[in-house]
């Protein structure tokens, strides 16, 4: 296989409280169809990442933990939706997808927020 063929798989974290459940779904499906065009023209696939799809039910560790060791770690980039709720509060932050937002800020990675 040459280069001009292979691609680069970007994980996309989707990072929510509850209360913009439609707006998570909507990004997914953005995510989806830009799949289709940067596969070909740009060589990248794009994976949208979401605690509810990607983080299997586990114990032994606290829900953040594993979503953040699981998912959130493991991803590229961040598209973070805030609303109404700032989201369950965590061992070390406000909500979960502020803990997201952070740990993906304090890693390096790109993050996008949105109001």
């Amino acid at each position: 296989m040459t280069e001009k063929h292979l691609s680069k798989t970007v994980r996309i974290l989707i990072a929510s409280p509850s209360d913009v459940e439609q707006e998570r779904d909507i990004a997914e499906r953005v995510i989806s169809r830009l799949k289709i065009t940067c596969k070909d023209d740009l060589r990248l696939v794009l994976e949208a990442g979401r605690w509810e799809f990607d983080v299997p039910a586990l114990m032994g560790k606290p829900a953040q933990v594993l979503i953040n060791e699981r998912l959130v770690d493991q991803c590229d980039c961040a598209v973070c939706i805030f609303w109404t709720r700032i989201g369950t509060r965590t061992d070390v932050a406000e909500g979960g997808a502020v803990e997201e937002l952070e740990r993906m800020l304090k890693a390096g990675k790109p993050v996008l927020l949105y109001f």
